[in-house]
């Protein structure tokens, strides 16, 4: 399917609390070399800070001083393609909160996707290939300004030294008796803002760390299904 993004600019905003590994530098250097020569308009903005919470707020008031359509969520430790980047593009036209995920850091166990949702192994992806979901990690995720508009609109401004920003994310909330984590947080609250969240499983990206961790979702589901 050809999806016009005419329009369409993005704010790529990377919470940045450790070290950028190469291969995602690599990522990002191809990508904006490639939408420089299509003339497809990106803005990056690394938030550098100690707390992951307070990077990740940083990213939403970077965004929010520019005025792309969309942010872009990008962790420092994602590996991706021009061709997973500009898909994502291209679905978010069409769907207002749209993710890919990515395995977990962990060789003890068979590669495992964080995912929330009920019945996701029932479900048949729509028309886009899409299918919806309650929350995934955000290290690759788009989404429409009226999205982070709506959820500031619900949270308490603080000081930030001799500034002031939005507080939005935390992990301090539980799920089942068990922290969900930031990532988890934010989804609930842009579910509670009224707007759906919509994965990709199809995207095969890289997590790295000592090594590179890859797989698709999509894969996982299948694997459901066999049993």
């Amino acid at each position: 399917m050809q999806i016009n993004i005419e329009g369409t600019s993005v704010y790529i905003g990377i919470p940045v609390y450790g070290p950028i590994v190469a291969q995602t530098a690599m990522s990002l250097i191809n990508t904006v070399h490639y939408a420089a020569e299509q003339k497809f308009p990106v803005e990056v903005g690394f938030h550098v800070r100690g707390i992951v919470t307070w990077a990740r707020d940083q990213v939403l008031h970077g965004f929010m001083e520019t005025k792309h359509t969309k942010l872009f969520l990008i962790d420092s430790d994602m590996v991706w393609t021009n061709d997973d980047f500009f898909k994502m593009v291209a679905l978010s036209t069409l769907r207002e909160v749209v993710c890919a995920t990515y395995p977990a850091k962990d060789d003890s166990r068979p590669i495992d996707f964080q995912i929330r949702a009920k019945t996701l192994e029932a479900q048949e992806p729509d028309e886009l290939g899409l299918v919806r979901i309650g929350g995934c990690g955000l290290g690759f995720t788009i989404m429409d300004r009226s999205v982070v508009e709506a959820v500031l609109e619900t949270k308490p401004t603080v000081k930030d030294g001799d500034k002031t920003r939005k507080q939005v994310f935390t992990s301090d909330r539980l799920l089942n008796g068990m922290p969900m984590g930031e990532d988890f947080a934010f989804f609930d609250d842009i579910m509670e803002a009224g707007y759906d969240i919509h994965l990709d499983p199809s995207i095969d990206l890289g997590h790295a760390g000592m090594k590179i961790w890859r797989g698709k979702a999509l894969d996982s589901f299948r694997r459901e299904q066999a049993a």
